[in-house]
């Protein structure tokens, strides 16, 4: 394919991970939402496969050049290795003859060490291409999962953290209200079922609200890890 069909190829599996992206956030159905990650995942895996070559990469005129590159970068290389290596084609030759510095890297990578020993998958370490893939597959990773989120929290599987805090204060409210109305109302048949004073109502309903206040509050506190009290 050539570099337009690739790119034509790319824009489509894009349109076609957003239209799968906004029926799903329409229609959350299990269906749709397949159909979302399938699309998604064609896009990154052809993104993983695509490989695009340096417009400006350098380019070693023969193999007496790429010599001098890779010995004068620390590796191990003798001109016999490198030219069998070459014929055994683990050195990729372009059909003008040339070697391009990303193939020169990735042979060195490969198959040579440094002088000091240290394999060249170590010492090389990923090669450009592999993190420009790397990087696009994170994206593409990262933004797939905020779209699950959205379709999650679109489909009532999820629940902002702020509107649980929300929900959670008001019930303190209602719950508060509540108890304390309780207890105003039955102080008066409270003080009477123990044989006492009615005229102390108003201080047992103190009591009895601070009791509820305290327990509230000791209820609503922030829990921390290892809290036994």
């Amino acid at each position: 394919m050539t570099d337009t069909d690739l790119d034509q190829e790319e824009a489509r599996l894009r349109a076609e991970a957003a239209a799968a992206y906004e029926t799903a956030i329409k229609r959350p159905t299990i269906a749709n939402r397949k159909a979302h990650k399938a699309a998604e995942d064609a896009l990154a895996e052809f993104l993983k496969a695509r490989q695009e070559p340096e417009p400006t990469e350098p380019v070693f005129s023969g193999l007496t050049k790429v010599l001098e590159h890779l010995q004068g970068d620390n590796w191990k290389i003798a001109k016999t290795k490198l030219y069998d290596d070459t014929n055994g084609g683990k050195l990729r030759t372009e059909p003008d003859g040339t070697y391009t510095l990303n193939s020169v890297n990735e042979y060195a990578r490969l198959h040579l060490r440094k002088e000091d020993g240290t394999p060249g998958a170590l010492a090389a370490g990923p090669s450009l291409q592999e993190e420009k893939i790397r990087e696009e597959v994170g994206r593409i990773r990262a933004d797939r999962l905020q779209r699950e989120m959205k379709l999650r929290e679109a489909s009532g599987e999820l629940i902002k953290k702020s509107d649980v805090e929300m929900e959670h204060a008001k019930r303190i409210v209602y719950l508060r209200s509540d108890l304390k109305n309780i207890f105003r109302a039955g102080a008066v048949e409270i003080i009477r079922t123990v044989g006492g004073d009615p005229q102390q109502a108003p201080a047992l309903i103190a009591y009895g609200v601070g009791l509820i206040d305290a327990a509230l509050d000791r209820y609503a506190r922030p829990i921390r890890v290892g809290d036994d009290d």
